[in-house]
């Protein structure tokens, strides 16, 4: 009998399910629930059915005809049998199936017959991975044989050794959700236990759309349930009682800030001396750090440079601020080491955020003769815990590079409250707008490198007539215009966003800052001018301040940063959104129309944090454990920012409530490091928002229907919202034909010798390709341009935009990188020419033609058999040619321009 289970009295969550549960929403991919209920219970229920159609999901109430029979099937013990005497790695990745509902558990022992077929264990690996790429279409055994023949491995030889392979979990109210390992940069922890990578695992807290909102409901159910059921109760299970997933139990070992904020977390697998403790104690003593909130932050984990630490180095303090807070020294060849481990050759580099033996901070370049090619001077404000390992490891989180600043709502708001005229900040608007829309005729070549991957500028300087070259157009077009809309993102030319250290000569005064910028392919520039600038995120009028730039002779060396003075009774950081120097950018305006007028600037807030929460004993582990719990419930940052917002917008940022709401803010940001949580109460709930805002998508409450009004907006960012209209859709190019140009070159390069093997890399190509597809929801014109689109849902959420966009560019860049890798080895040893580049123009004039040319379509019939046998050796069953090959129905296009490159240099 199955009984209905408290989340805090059931043990660890099992990857594949329960049998205990009532509903196993893990294994069951169709659900049959019969109520037997009260006419007010029915009501109830009547209720809840028209909130569903609010949201467009319109619940049918019309009575069966007929009773469809129901099999009794297997469950989790089932899965156990015929699993457990399988490896680790296979046993998660069949799990991983189950729990993406690729398989289902009757057809376990099917796939566990059909991967008998494949004698080697590295090739089974390689088809289990590849099922997660591929659409069922036939049995479990025809699937399994059309994935082997497409499948490859992204070798670690092909993607680069800095690189691991992670697997991740995500933890739903009502399931766990495996993922297949991906390769992630390496980080500390994981190079300190090598040995032991395959017992990490990455596992995140969401809801079943992939997102974790914190909202007043979600909270309400946990205070009402007394933290028994809903969602905290579930984290709270996971981290308390840990995770079962193919046959190991993984239990919580820690989490970094970033991790903190996508609810995040590692936990691992203890086997012998590898232990939760044994984990933390590598990443230095934290036995002296009291403050529970800094304990979890510094559990965290480059460039494996020997260098020499130098702790000599003292602040600079005044009246209790901190004019050099989290910057130090370094040497100009050690810096551009540090820039060419990131993959910058070509810039001078003066600065890098970095994190060794237990600091974290930035090292900027200091002319001084003492300072040692592989020494770093530290400041005391750059400590973050003691007792790290002698030889510590140089981690470069990111170096010091040029880009222009870019205006946001946050931004114009203070801008314009502070005096900013706003029919100015309109025609700015207007004038993005209109570049944005005339793209093909004439774009910043910079400013599209930085929005895609793709080669753009280059494509449409050939004025290529491509879909792909097309649809990228089209869909940077859209992106960014809907970004103008929604976020009012505005890039300016006569600005710079950069890296912030402090003035080690003592050379500028009060107010004065120093600035050289020195974009790539121009002449570096010392800026001099008075200029407006600000740190983001921004929100009390006194964040946005008038600075002079200068020109100091003895501080010329350093390039793309802002040089802060260290002279006056308060840092300028710090009134700029409580800012420091250990990696903080900042936004520097000299374009005249966006000075703030002399007068217009307000009183900089007061930022010092509140006291820390303090043990009065060692921090323990489920101390830590409760603080990521906090840190998740009291994520109310974004709920605090949208209220000052709306409030702004009718009263001004000026207004006592709006510079309360700032006060929240800053203390919302602090609360990883302070524990000091901002209370629901203190955040107003309000009736109406302005239209630019967009609430009207999210006007669904869970248990009562809040109607929230909107109106339109007088402000300028109400009439920048507006100005777009409609929003901007992306349309894929309905012509499929390629350019005429590349279609007709290339007959005397030899092209037809490679046709069949490229047919071939071009079928691996787009399995692979599909396979990232799937993953993340996502078309194959957003892969190519590495930039996704928004939806209503994810359009004002900066972060998890960045983070998918990240990742996506990632993977995609690795299955390129591998099929060039696999290309150039062929070619290599099958050259049409003595000439490595003629050989290489005739692959890509080879792709190219099997794409676009139907002439060449034959080619595209790949004989499998042959594939069969020669990869996978004894493992084709010739059983199975009674099924026909199904292709796939939707064309890819993209093949060809992973050798972008040669079709650029075919059209010169």
């Amino acid at each position: 009998m199955k009984l209905q289970v408290a989340e805090t009295e059931a043990g660890p969550i099992r990857a594949i399910a329960d049998d205990r549960l009532l509903v196993n929403p893990g294994l069951w991919l169709v659900h049959r629930i019969a109520f037997n209920i009260t006419v007010r219970q029915y009501k109830l229920l009547w209720m809840c059915m028209v909130r569903l159609r609010m949201i467009n999901l319109d619940p049918d109430f019309s009575t069966p005809t007929e009773h469809v029979p129901v099999q009794a099937m297997p469950g989790a013990e089932f899965v156990d049998r015929c699993l457990q005497c399988l490896p680790f790695d296979k046993r998660y990745l069949i799990e991983a199936l189950l729990s993406h509902g690729t398989i289902t558990i009757p057809e376990v022992d099917e796939l566990l017959r059909a991967l008998a077929h494949y004698q080697r264990d590295d090739d089974q690996i390689v088809i289990l991975e590849g099922l997660f790429k591929w659409t069922r279409q036939a049995s479990i055994e025809k699937d399994l044989q059309d994935v082997a023949r497409r499948a490859t491995r992204l070798h670690i030889s092909d993607t680069g050794r800095h690189l691991t392979a992670v697997r991740r979990c995500l933890v739903t109210p009502t399931r766990c959700v495996l993922n297949p390992p991906t390769w992630e940069t390496s980080n500390e922890m994981l190079r300190d236990h090598e040995h032991y990578v395959d017992r990490f695992l990455r596992v995140q807290f969401v809801d079943d759309d992939g997102d974790f909102p914190v909202v007043g409901e979600t909270l309400v159910i946990d205070d009402e349930m007394q933290g028994r059921e809903g969602v905290f109760a579930r984290v709270r299970r996971a981290l308390s009682d840990g995770l079962v997933i193919a046959g190991r139990h993984y239990v919580f070992a820690t989490f970094s800030e970033s991790q903190a904020k996508e609810r995040g977390c590692w936990m691992i697998a203890e086997d012998g001396p590898f232990t939760v403790s044994a984990v933390l104690a590598k990443m230095g003593d934290l036995s002296q750090e009291r403050i529970i909130a800094k304990h979890a932050a510094r559990q965290r984990g480059s460039m494996p440079k020997k260098i020499t630490i130098n702790r000599a180095l003292d602040d600079i303090k005044r009246n209790s601020y901190v004019f050099t807070d989290g910057v130090g020294h370094f040497s100009h060849s050690l810096a551009q080491a540090c820039a060419k481990t990131l993959g910058y050759r070509l810039i001078p580099v003066s600065a890098a955020q970095i994190r060794i033996g237990g600091a974290k901070g930035v090292l900027a370049v200091v002319q001084d003769e003492t300072l040692g090619e592989n020494e770093v001077r530290l400041r005391p404000s750059m400590i973050k815990l003691q007792g790290v390992k002698p030889e510590p490891t140089l981690n470069i989180i990111k170096v010091a590079t040029y880009s222009k600043a870019t205006l946001n709502r946050q931004a114009i708001l203070l801008m314009e409250d502070r005096g900013v005229s706003s029919d100015t900040l309109f025609d700015i608007f207007t004038q993005e707008k209109r570049r944005i829309q005339g793209l093909e005729s004439g774009f910043d070549p910079m400013r599209l490198a930085s929005v895609t991957t793709f080669p753009l500028a280059r494509a449409l300087r050939h004025d290529i007539k491509d879909p792909v070259v097309q649809n990228v157009t089209s869909l940077v077009k859209c992106r960014l215009l809907c970004d103008l809309k929604w976020k009012a993102w505005i890039e300016l030319s006569e600005s710079a966003y950069l890296m912030g250290i402090a003035d080690e000569t003592d050379s500028l005064q009060e107010g004065e800052i120093f600035c050289q910028i020195h974009p790539s392919g121009s002449d570096p520039q010392v800026i001099e001018a008075r200029c407006t600038i600000y740190r983001n995120p921004c929100l009390h009028p006194g964040d946005v301040r008038l600075v002079t730039a200068v020109d100091c002779p003895k501080l010329r060396h350093l390039r793309n940063v802002i040089v802060f003075s260290t002279r006056g009774c308060r840092d300028l950081p710090n009134m700029l959104a409580g800012g420091d120097l250990d990696g903080d950018c900042y936004s520097l305006i000299w374009d005249p129309r966006l000075l703030i007028p002399e007068g217009g600037e307000y009183e900089p807030m007061d930022y010092t944090p509140p006291p820390a929460v303090r043990s009065e004993y060692p921090v323990t582990i489920e101390q830590t454990k409760q603080h990521f719990l906090d840190t998740m419930k009291n994520d109310v940052l974004g709920r605090v920012c949208n209220a000052h917002m709306a409030l702004a917008d009718l009263h001004g940022p000026s207004d006592f409530q709006c510079r309360e709401l700032a006060s929240l803010a800053s203390q919302a940001v602090d609360f990883s490091k302070t524990g000091v949580a901002v209370q629901q109460s203190e955040i107003p709930r309000l009736e109406e928002y302005p239209d630019f805002m967009g609430k009207e998508y999210k006007s669904i409450r869970i248990f009562k229907k809040q109607e929230i009004r909107s109106y339109s907006s007088e402000k300028v960012l109400g009439r920048m919202f507006r100005e777009i209209d409609p929003e901007p859709i992306f349309e894929e190019a309905v012509e499929l034909a390629g350019d005429p140009r590349l279609l007709e070159a290339g007959e005397e390069t030899g092209f037809r010798e490679y046709l069949q093997e490229a047919a071939m890399h071009k079928a691996r190509y787009e399995f692979e390709l599909t396979g990232l597809l799937r993953r993340y929801n996502i078309n194959e014109t957003e892969c190519v341009a590495g930039l996704l689109l928004r939806s209503p849902k994810t359009r004002l959420k900066v972060e998890k935009d960045y983070d998918l966009r990240v990742a996506v560019r990632d993977a995609y860049s690795h299955i390129i990188a591998a099929t060039i890798a696999r290309a150039d080895g062929y070619i290599k040893e099958h050259p049409v020419s003595e000439d490595s580049t003629q050989y290489r123009l005739a692959w890509a004039i080879a792709a190219y033609k099997l794409t676009y040319d139907q002439e060449y379509s034959t080619y595209l019939k790949i004989d499998w058999g042959k594939v069969d046998e020669a990869i996978w050796g004894g493992g084709y069953d010739e059983t199975l040619d009674e099924f026909e090959e199904v292709e796939s129905s939707e064309r890819r296009l993209s093949f060809p321009w992973v050798s972008a490159d040669s079709l650029f240099m075919l059209l010169c």
